[in-house]
C-alpha cells in the first residue's frame, strides 16, 4: 500500500532525529525521498509500509519517551549547573524516596535521594494502561566537568542509569593567552610546499626545513592541511578532506630518500640517481601544478624497492630496526592491520579492473574484514599487508621527528587529524 500521509512520515523523522533536508556546499537544497526516509527508519528499527504503520511508529515512539526513567544521557554546561532531570516515574515509584549514587569521572562518589511530590508532576501519559508522571529534580554537588555515571533506583526498579556530560563554557584557552600575551604563527598547506630536493610534492623534510626557518623568528604555532591517507590508487583525487582513514597518514608525503633502507642500499641509490630518473623529478618539480598521479608513482616504485631491502636485510635477523618495526606493527594492532589490508585489497582488485574503485565494487566475499575469503587472501598476500604497514612506520617516525624538533623550539604544530603535536 503506498504511502500518501508525507506529513506524518515526516514527522515520525523529525521524532527520530532524521534530518528533513539539508543545504550542500553549493547552496543547493536536498531533501530525502521518501524511500531513504523509510530505509533509514527500517535501519532504526521501524520499519513503515503504508500510513498505518506511520501512525502506529509515532506512538511507538512517543511511547518510548516514557518508558525509561532517565535519558541515557544529559548534557549541560558548566555554568548551568546545577543539572536538571527529568523522571519518568510511575504512582508505585513515587509512594518512595528515589535514591541516586554518582560517580564522577575524577574518582568521586556521592549519593542522595529526592522526595517526589505527585503534584509537582509537569506532565503525565498513559502506555499500556500504566499511567506516567514526569517530574523535573535537581541534582546538587556536580561542579567538575567531564562524564559522570549516575544510577537511580525508584521502587523495584534494579537500577536507571545515564551518563551526565558537564561541558566547559569555554574551549580550553592556555594561560599566555588568558593573560593578554599574543601568540602568532601561521598556515600552510604541505603538499604546495617548493623545494629542490623534495620529489615534485611538499613532503615531510620540507616541514622539519619550515620548522627550522621559523622558529628563529619565535614563532609560535604551525598550522597545516590534513594529511591523514587518502586513496593510494587514485592519487588524482588529491583532496586532504576526502580520506579513506583519519587515523594514519598519507605516505605520498614521506621523505623517500630520508628512510634508512635509502641511506644504505646502493643499488637503490643508483636507480634515483640515473640521469632519467633524475630528468623525471626535476619535471616534477618544475610543473606549475603539482601531478600527484605521477609523483605518487615514482615514490611507490622506489618505495617497493625500499621494503624489499628491509625484508632482505632486516626480517630475518634480530636488528633494532626490525625489533621496532614489530613493536609499531603490535601497538597498531588489528586498526593498523585492518587499514593496511583494506590498502592492500583497494590496490589489488584495481590492478585487475580500474573501474573498481571502491570497497563495495569487489565481490562479496571480500567485503567483510571478518570473512574466510579475506583470512586466506591476508595469509597468502602477507608481505603486500606489511608493505603498508612499512609505509606508515615510515611516515610516523618521520612525523615523530618534527614534533620533537617543535618540542625543542617550544612550537605547537597543528596537524588537522586526529592528533596536534608539539608542545602546547
Amino acid at each position: 500500500m503506498p504511502i500518501t500521509d508525507h506529513e506524518g512520515l515526516d514527522a515520525l523523522c523529525a521524532s527520530c532525529g532524521i534530518v528533513l533536508d539539508y543545504y550542500d556546499i553549493r547552496g543547493q537544497r536536498h531533501e530525502p525521498s521518501v524511500e531513504v526516509k523509510r530505509s533509514l527508519l527500517a535501519a532504526l528499527r521501524l520499519p513503515v509500509d503504508s500510513d498505518d504503520d506511520i501512525r502506529c511508529r509515532l506512538r511507538q515512539v512517543e511511547s518510548r519517551k516514557w518508558q525509561t526513567v532517565v535519558a541515557p544521557a544529559v548534557v549541560c554546561r558548566q555554568n548551568d549547573l546545577p543539572m536538571r532531570l527529568m523522571l519518568t516515574l510511575d504512582s508505585s515509584q513515587i509512594d518512595s524516596a528515589i535514591t541516586w549514587q554518582l560517580n564522577e569521572e575524577a574518582g568521586q562518589h556521592r549519593h542522595g535521594e529526592w522526595q517526589i511530590n505527585p503534584a509537582d508532576a509537569i506532565d503525565e501519559s498513559v502506555v499500556d494502561g500504566t499511567r506516567l508522571m514526569r517530574f523535573e529534580v535537581t541534582l546538587p554537588g556536580l561542579t567538575d566537568t567531564g562524564y559522570h555515571h549516575l544510577v537511580i533506583k525508584a521502587g523495584d526498579d534494579a537500577g536507571a542509569q545515564t551518563t551526565l556530560i558537564v561541558a566547559p563554557e569555554t574551549c580550553y584557552q592556555p594561560p599566555e593567552l588568558a593573560d593578554g600575551t599574543k601568540i602568532w604563527g601561521i598556515s600552510l598547506q604541505l603538499f604546495s610546499l617548493r623545494s629542490e630536493r623534495n620529489w615534485g610534492i611538499g613532503d615531510f623534510t620540507d616541514l622539519q626545513s619550515v620548522v627550522e626557518i621559523f622558529a628563529p623568528l619565535g614563532i609560535n604555532v604551525l598550522g597545516f592541511n590534513p594529511l591523514h591517507a587518502l586513496f593510494p590508487h587514485l592519487p588524482q583525487n588529491a583532496s586532504p578532506y576526502s580520506p579513506s582513514s583519519r587515523d594514519f597518514l598519507n605516505p605520498v608525503y614521506l621523505d623517500v630518500e630520508a628512510i634508512d633502507e635509502f641511506i644504505h642500499d646502493s643499488e637503490v641509490k643508483r636507480l634515483v640517481m640515473n640521469p632519467e630518473f633524475q630528468t623525471r623529478l626535476q619535471d616534477l618539480r618544475g610543473l606549475e601544478l603539482i601531478d600527484y598521479e605521477e609523483v605518487w608513482n615514482i615514490k611507490l616504485q622506489v618505495l617497493r624497492l625500499l621494503y624489499q631491502a628491509f625484508k632482505k636485510k632486516h626480517l630475518d635477523t634480530d636488528t633494532v630496526r626490525v625489533r621496532a618495526f614489530r613493536q609499531f606493527q603490535d601497538s597498531g594492532g588489528e586498526d593498523l592491520f585492518k587499514f593496511a589490508l583494506f590498502e592492500a585489497l583497494q590496490a589489488f582488485f584495481y590492478r585487475q579492473d580500474a573501474d573498481i574503485d571502491c570497497w563495495q565494487e569487489w565481490p562479496e566475499a571480500y567485503r567483510d574484514p571478518e570473512s574466510e575469503t579475506v583470512a586466506r587472501w591476508a595469509d597468502e598476500q602477507g608481505a603486500e599487508i606489511e608493505f603498508h604497514q612499512y609505509l606508515q612506520w615510515n611516515a610516523e617516525q618521520q612525523l615523530s621527528a618534527i614534533h620533537e624538533n617543535c618540542t625543542r623550539h617550544d612550537m605547537c604544530i597543528g596537524i588537522y587529524r586526529d592528533l596536534a603535536v608539539g608542545n602546547a
